[in-house]
């Protein structure tokens, strides 16, 4: 008779087999979790650190409207309705409040500097990144993304040298700023600050210099064509030999100014089409003897 087979039994055991690989993984998740807290504390420490460094010497915000502004000095007629003639140094400006500004020369001014005003706090961390890697690419700091609150501190407070050290103090004046002033009233020192050439600093000595009229005057052509000179107000300048750059860059102003809503079509396509006639450049002093008198 065949022997069975014998077969050797084996004691069964409790021990579950994913047991070690479970109790890995959680060793690995609580160390990327200490290593991720660890780092998060760390730049936080960095961030502030750095604002302090950089805070030290700052202007203070609250004297920006105290700050001394150069305006022009100007001569009437005894009537007081006749400009004679007006002195200035290399500002020629008059400061005037922004509901004495044309809609069209906010509007133009949105579309092309800052379209994103009225919503962030007073920098573009989005244009920022964006700028950053431009540079890296380029090997350089030359990237642009400032908005118009940047755009004004850089203009009034701080030097144009563009390094790193100003930049993050534009940075950090620009959120200060946007804390203790209103949105408009930003606006309002923005548009009273920039050079537009010629000596022409602020809207209203720009629309005069250019069209010999008041800011609030403006019509839509005029304001795009003004509001495309701060990016180059010489190379630009109505009285240079660029007008053609001036006119396609005018055009390009009242295409944002579709896109984003402030005109439609029609309007866009009428401006476009319209020659600009613009003020001679002159510095002709009227009534010569009482202004010498004076």
């Amino acid at each position: 008779m065949p022997l069975m087979p014998q077969y050797k039994s084996h004691p069964i055991s409790n021990k579950k087999p994913n047991a070690k690989p479970k109790k890995s993984k959680w060793k690995v998740i609580k160390i990327f979790l200490k290593t991720s807290l660890v780092l998060f504390f760390l730049s936080i420490l960095l961030i502030f650190g750095t604002f302090l460094y950089f805070i030290q010497d700052l202007p203070s915000p609250e004297k920006i409207k105290d700050r001394q502004v150069v305006e022009s000095t100007k001569i009437y007629d005894k009537a007081g309705e006749h400009l004679l003639y007006e002195i200035h140094g290399e500002e020629k400006r008059t400061i005037v409040p922004l509901s004495e500004m044309s809609e069209y020369i906010k509007q133009a001014t949105l579309a092309t500097e800052d379209d994103e005003f009225y919503k962030h706090p007073g920098i573009d961390f989005k244009s920022i990144i964006r700028a950053v890697f431009a540079d890296l690419r380029g090997l350089s700091y030359s990237q642009g993304a400032s908005t118009i609150t940047q755009q004004f501190v850089k203009n009034s407070i701080l030097s144009r040298e563009k390094t790193i050290t100003r930049k993050f103090k534009e940075l950090i004046l620009s959120l200060e700023l946007e804390r203790r002033f209103s949105k408009d009233q930003i606006f309002e020192m923005y548009l009273n600050q920039i050079p537009y050439g010629s000596n022409a600093y602020g809207i209203e000595a720009a629309a005069r210099t250019f069209f010999s009229k008041p800011a609030k005057d403006l019509d839509l052509a005029e304001s795009a064509a003004l509001a495309s000179l701060p990016k180059a107000p010489t190379r630009l300048s109505p009285f240079g030999s660029q007008l053609d750059e001036l006119e396609a860059r005018r055009d390009f102003v009242l295409r944002r100014m579709k896109d984003l809503g402030y005109i439609d079509e029609e309007k866009m396509k009428e401006a476009q089409e319209r020659f600009l006639e613009y003020a001679e450049k002159k510095e002709n002093m009227l009534a010569p003897h009482f202004v010498m008198y004076v």
